[in-house]
């Protein structure tokens, strides 16, 4: 009986675990880049997120970034609306869309 007990808070335990993290933390896991010197270096280099294109895509495209980049580089990287300073930027440019095929 003990043994049984033993067994279901085991499996409870692990099921819990497992459901703290979603499919999409399990497939794009932005983990901090390991070492220190090379996470400082990116980090004086990307000193924020331009987005311009303020549609929905540009909103995932943000989002995904500041999740990204957060991730590896162990802390928020900024949003700005435009590049107006030296230094490194992650950018996604303006694009039309794309024409239909057919």
């Amino acid at each position: 009986m003990r043994a049984a007990a033993t067994a279901v808070l085991f499996v409870l335990g692990v099921s819990a675990a497992a459901r703290a993290e979603s499919g999409y933390d399990l497939w794009l896991r932005y983990v901090a880049l390991e070492d220190a010197a090379q996470r400082s270096a990116y980090r004086q280099r990307v000193t924020a997120i331009v987005v311009e294109d303020g549609s929905p895509a540009g909103r995932v495209v943000q989002d995904e970034l500041r999740r990204g980049l957060g991730g590896l580089l162990g802390g928020p990287v900024p949003v700005a609306r435009t590049v107006d300073a030296d230094g490194g930027r992650a950018a996604a440019p303006r694009a039309p869309p794309p024409e239909p095929l057919g």
